[in-house]
């Protein structure tokens, strides 16, 4: 988004309304920008996100929504390019500077950054849009504020990276480094550590003390160590010895922060970074603080130094221009470099001239680490839908009497529907509004000021709000209704809960000042946060229901004020479990029970415990117990209420293993639920999970093993012999590197070390054991051995073992069993032992071993073709492209990426995968299309139509392509074809025609009556200009080309190419006496699409009626005839 543009619109109308009512109800809601926009959504910012308040804080918006599309896309969105996207502080009005760094119109995601004036925790904030007719209302350089000196957000995939601010500071990649990258925002560069860094532009330092303050961030994702601790130089640098570099630890992988003033100071972090994932690092300088120099690592103080006395400035005075990627000691833009280079990805680049607090990169952290945290995104409004209460007392459904699109306007507004939001305010007229049917809405207000009563009868009417809900003056009568909140909940009025019930349907929200509730309900099935009025009291006279769900999705109860307590006061049933609790105080004698729930502190009142779990699905939990009191050993046995004679081990009749299924030195429970004496879950009581167990022939012996995932990360991880009883040592899995997709058809061996030959069944395995084994669908593989020592190799079509580099990292939930501790390898499973890479291994516990294999070029072959070997300008080439899989097993997420070539445009909906219809590739040059999966050798065919545009040369132009899997990694040959690209006859090349005529006489021009001579014969013929043309004459070119005259005497001569040439008329094919009445050479000048006309005159001696011409006469220049275009230059023989 290059577009400077700022567009200030009217918003006189709301602001004049606010000031007519000064603080009246009117305004006490967030009036609405303009009209001529048609949605909004409130966003605020969640509790615990930002400590104190932060000036001019550029705020992340990360998201997709679906109403954020475009019109053409199913969404709401008015413009394609998402130029209709305005923000507003919460008063609704006030315009806030935002930037766009990327807007998909297809999916709905919005990467955007918003100048917040001020912002801390509850900030709100509206984005508005649906506004086809906006201009641009992007502000660039005003979301960044002067004390920004560079902001590159590497997101560009090619070319310059641009300066969002207004200083210009570009940066120009050098290297050939990979810029489009997946990284922590949008896109990234990746630096391969040989050659690859980016220039930063302009921005140079050259004055003795020249930085007083300083702050650089950067988000970054390295690997590299175990080197010399210069050699992953530098994240940024403007000279160590000169001015600053902040860089990562070549060896052990700290923050290094060196600066230069009174002498070089160098600075090493605390805490290593290059464990392969994205971290958020900051280096802040300050010479007017003791610690003049601090590092932070994802938003915490890593280290701080006391460097140099107090008000001492960086910098020698000696010019320095600034790197990413490497260090420099450069006097110029693009200067020279310390050519040591940084290894990794590198995002989202800035550099300020002032000392950042830890509370602003704190908040700047939580915000770009996890914007979906940071923030609550609320329903959507609509300024068309708002409905106004007006005329008093009344029924809902009165729309004739009580319903208004104005504050105190004329009634006869539709119903409040879905999308409305409905006011009751100022000028609601009081008295009472009866519910009389189910409603549902989008927002709730009742404002301050109005004196309303909201009464939703005897009868148990729905109300359902997608929005927030808020009671600000009057009173709400819930009686028995059912009450379903979406947004926040606000009540500093009166609301008298009757038997209702309040349930909380939304995933953030938010619970401000005080109310008795009946019933409240809050149950959710993924992580969700309900943050409560550290000033307010919530009491539930009758049942209170908060459940979150298992497996990591808590549902976390805060307070808006962290530190602060909340109140509650929980009177009836409490139905709590999967939460996470902070800062509550339980006001009532009755301690709150927390089921699988967990305490984050400062908790009065709570108690977690009583781990249980419905492992049989009957409705009923079982529950675990600690049958010898020894807490250390965990849960041994379970009880289940529903059996006629609970006990140990076992439910009801069900048989039950009870072992260590996950090694954790604690009993596990193997249960048959169906009664067929085969196990079909695991139940681990200590972690209160259940985990599903599949059977697999693992080992390929005959029988089917047990199983299992037992920490839930998404991979198998142990498999037990029922038969052998006994765990398969070693077991794991065979999975693509790149992709973590499981592997079929892999061979894995296992060798005796001692030997060097594969492992035989029955000695050095059990019996029914074999080696080797061939993974299926789920890329398991396993045996039985002996204790002794062993290594394992695996080959599979189209991949390499062992998997490089060595200190490549992998998904959490792999059991990798490599030395390389930065990584957090070898794995717990391993049990020490390393083998992932075929190395040798003891066998004396039991060992889960994964083995990664790294995809060749050769998982996938291409071939392409395309329709036409040669084209013009304007012509349409369709090309094939085969994709065939050379593998065992089924590539998931597959793409194709094409580099077309320059001038080259690609023709949009016309892309046919296997005959079918298929979605438009991504990018504009190279084109990715998404084939998704292709199977174990299976052949597929895309087709596509690339028109060839108007900046052509005449010459060869290549086409090629290539497999690779989402993350970029290829998987294929590159396939390439060649069209060549020729003049158009018509508009690239040009034409002459003309004719050899008797020219009597002899003026050069065919005007009168002659005769015409056909080879050696002559005769009489009457022509239109009494002058007749003359055949079987040969004419010829500079580059050879012989013209035959045909018998009309004319000739013409296509596809020639422009510039100058020369005709010539053979004199020794002119009929027998005859001769040239005009030059027998000509030079013209050809130009692309024009014709030129050349004729040449004879005569026959006889009839000469003229002296000769004289045979050295002065070059002329002829008109080649007046209806023609263009001039040719005759010179005489």
């Amino acid at each position: 988004m290059n577009s400077n543009k700022f567009i200030i619109l009217p918003v006189f109308h709301t602001a004049f309304i606010c000031f007519i009512f000064l603080l009246f109800p009117l305004c006490a809601s967030a009036a609405w920008h303009d009209s001529d926009w048609s949605y909004r959504k409130k966003i605020t910012v969640q509790a615990g996100q930002v400590t104190g308040t932060q000036l001019n804080f550029p705020m992340l918006i990360n998201t997709v929504d679906p109403d954020w599309r475009d019109i053409a896309n199913g969404g709401k969105m008015g413009q394609s390019d998402g130029g209709d996207i305005l923000f507003t502080s919460s008063d609704g009005t006030t315009r806030l500077a935002h930037e766009i760094e990327n807007y998909d119109n297809v999916n709905g995601q919005l990467v955007a950054w918003v100048n917040v004036p001020s912002i801390s925790d509850g900030t709100v904030i509206y984005m508005y849009y649906g506004n086809s007719s906006a201009a641009d209302q992007w502000d660039i350089e005003n979301t960044w504020n002067s004390n920004f000196a560079m902001v590159q957000h590497m997101q560009e995939t090619s070319g310059t990276h641009f300066d969002s601010t207004s200083n210009g500071n570009d940066g120009s990649p050098y290297g050939g480094v990979t810029q489009n990258a997946a990284g922590q925002i949008a896109g990234s560069d990746d630096f391969d550590g040989s050659n690859n860094y980016v220039a930063i532009q302009n921005l140079n330092y050259n004055s003795p003390g020249q930085i007083n303050a300083l702050t650089v961030c950067v988000w970054f994702n390295t690997s590299f160590g175990g080197a010399g601790w210069t050699n992953n130089w530098a994240l940024v640098d403007f000279d160590r010895s000169e001015y600053y570099n902040f860089f990562v630890y070549g060896d052990t992988g700290e923050l290094g922060f060196a600066t230069a003033a009174s002498g070089i100071v160098d600075m090493r972090g605390s805490a290593p970074a290059n464990d392969g994932q994205w971290h958020f690092g900051c280096i802040v300088f300050d010479s007017s603080d003791v610690n003049d120099k601090k590092i932070y690592l994802d938003g915490t103080l890593d280290s701080q130094q006391d460097a140099y006395s107090t008000g001492t400035n960086l910098g020698t005075g000696t010019t320095r221009y600034g790197f990413i990627g490497d260090g420099s000691e450069a006097s110029t833009f693009n200067g020279s470099r310390n050519n040591l280079y940084f290894d990794g990805l590198i995002d989202e680049v800035r550099i300020s001239d002032v000392a950042r607090s830890a509370g602003w990169i704190a908040a700047s952290y939580y915000n770009q680490n996890s914007p979906g945290s940071f923030y609550n995104i609320g329903g959507e409004e609509n300024e068309s839908n708002t409905r106004y209460w007006v005329g008093g007392s009344g029924i809902w459904s009165d729309n004739n009497n009580h319903w208004s699109t104005t504050s105190g306007g004329s009634a006869g507004a539709t119903i409040p529907g879905t999308g409305s939001t409905v006011i009751f305010d100022l000028n609601s007229g009081g008295g009472t509004c009866t519910l009389d049917g189910n409603v549902s809405i989008a927002g709730f207000n009742m404002q301050s000021g109005n004196t309303t009563t909201v009464d939703t009868s005897a009868s148990n009417f729905a109300l359902t709000v997608s929005g927030d809900f808020t009671i600000s003056a009057g009173s709400f009568s819930a009686n028995a209704s059912i009450i379903t909140i979406e947004g926040d909940w606000t009540n500093n009025a009166v609301f008298a809960p009757g038997t209702s019930t309040v349930t909380l349907d939304g995933t953030n929200q938010n619970i401000s000042g005080s109310t008795t509730f009946y019933n409240l309900s809050k149950s959710v099935t993924g992580a969700a946060t309900l943050t409560f009025d550290s000033t307010g009291l919530q009491t539930i006279t009758n049942a209170l229901t908060l459940n979150g769900a298992g497996g990591g999705g808590l549902l976390s109860l805060r307070s808006n004020t962290v530190g602060e307590q909340w109140d509650i006061d929980p009177q009836g049933t409490r139905n709590i479990s999967y939460v996470d609790v902070q800062d509550s105080n339980n006001i009532n004698a009755t301690w709150i029970l927390a089921v699988n729930s967990e305490a984050s502190g400062n908790n009065t009142g709570w108690y977690f415990g009583n781990h249980q779990i419905d492992i049989d699905n009957d409705g009923t939990a079982e529950v675990a117990m600690d049958a010898d009191d020894n807490s250390e050993n965990g849960y041994e046995v379970f009880m289940d209420p529903d059996c006629p004679a609970p006990g140990p081990g076992k439910i009801c009749s069900s048989s039950v293993l009870s072992t260590d299924g996950d090694r954790d030195s604690k009993t596990d429970h193997f249960i048959d639920t169906s009664g067929d004496a085969t196990p079909e879950k695991l139940w681990d009581p200590d972690e209160y999970i259940t985990r599903d167990i599949e059977l697999i022939d693992v080992n390929r012996d005959g029988s089917d093993e047990w199983v299992y995932d037992s920490d839930n990360n998404g991979t198998f991880d142990f498999a037990y012999s029922p038969s052998g009883s006994r765990f398969i040592d070693p077991f794991g899995i065979v999975f693509d590197s790149a992709t973590n997709n499981k592997i079929a058809g892999a061979v894995v061996t296992i060798y005796r070390s001692a030997t060097g030959i594969p492992a035989v069944p029955g000695t050095d395995l059990a019996p029914g054991d074999v080696n080797p084994v061939v993974t299926g669908a789920n890329g398991a593989y396993g045996f039985n051995t002996a204790p002794g020592d062993y290594y394992i190799t695996v080959t599979a079509d189209g991949y390499s073992y062992p998997f490089e580099p060595g200190s490549k990292t992998f998904d959490t939930g792999r059991t990798i069993c490599v030395n390389n501790a930065a990584a957090g390898y070898p794995s717990a499973a391993c049990q020490g032992q390393y083998g992932s890479r075929g190395e040798v291994f003891s066998v004396s516990t039991v060992i889960t071993m994964d083995h990664p294999l790294d995809p060749t070029y050769n998982l996938i072959k291409l071939t392409k073709k395309a329709n036409k070997t040669e084209a013009t300008t304007g012509d349409i080439v369709t090309y094939t492209i085969t994709i065939e899989s050379k593998t065992t097993t089924d590539l998931k997420n597959v793409y194709i990426t094409d580099k077309i070539p320059p001038a080259f445009k690609y023709i949009t909906d016309r892309a046919i995968l296997d005959d079918r219809k298929t979605d438009n590739p991504q990018g504009q040059r190279p084109v990715t299309f998404n084939i998704g999966t292709i199977k174990a050798g299976q052949k597929r065919i895309l087709k596509y139509q690339l028109i060839i545009g108007s900046g052509v040369t005449f010459s060869k132009y290549e086409n090629s392509a290539w497999a690779t899997y989402s993350n970029g990694t290829r998987i294929s040959n590159v396939a390439a074809e060649e069209v060549k690209i020729i003049p158009d006859p018509l508009f690239d090349l040009g034409t002459v025609i003309g004719k050899v005529f008797i020219d009597r006489n002899e003026n050069g021009v065919q005007d009168g009556s002659e005769f015409t001579v056909h080879g050696s014969q002559s005769e009489e013929q009457s022509t239109v200009n009494g002058e007749t043309g003359l055949a079987n004459i040969q004419i010829m070119t500079e580059e050879g080309t012989i013209i035959t005259i045909g018998k009309d005497g004319k000739y013409h001569l296509a596809g020639i190419t422009p510039g100058r040439h020369i005709l010539r008329i053979d004199e020794r094919t002119l009929p027998e006496g005859t001769y040239l009445t005009t030059d027998k050479a000509v030079i013209i000048d050809i130009t692309p699409g024009i014709i030129r006309k050349v004729n040449f005159g004879i005569n026959k001696r006889q009839n000469r009626e003229t002296e000769d011409r004289d045979q050295n006469s002065e070059l002329r220049t002829q008109n080649s005839d007046n209806e023609q275009s263009g001039w040719f230059t005759v010179y005489r023989s």
